[in-house]
């Protein structure tokens, strides 16, 4: 039987060891946007260990239907309690480190 890509993820645990650094790259309409919101973050608790990040930071320059869907979807959830906090364009430097201090740990996007 052959799984689909999210149900190979699904059975992987803590395939990525917390704290690392991962790369996703593809040209557009490539599905990674797709991949990351539908997959990794989806799965977030079960892929990164031992410790699973306590929140997701995700900076971006050009918005996407897939955030809004993603706002939509999470209404108020509290990025600290498994929400997602979206942010147009790149904080200064201490509001960045005001961030850190209050998610702890977190995947920064």
């Amino acid at each position: 039987m052959m799984l689909s890509p999210v149900e190979q993820l699904e059975m992987s645990d803590n395939l990525f060891p917390s704290p690392c650094t991962l790369t996703l790259a593809g040209p557009s309409g490539s599905g990674k946007t797709t991949l990351l919101m539908d997959g990794i973050l989806k799965y977030r608790d079960t892929l990164f260990g031992p410790s699973p990040p306590a929140g997701v930071l995700y900076f971006y320059a050009e918005d996407q239907p897939a955030f809004q869907q993603k706002r939509d979807q999470q209404n108020a959830v509290n990025p600290l309690h498994g929400g997602i906090a979206f942010y147009h364009g790149l904080p200064s430097r201490e509001d960045f480190n005001k961030m850190i201090n209050q998610f702890g740990a977190a995947i920064l996007l």
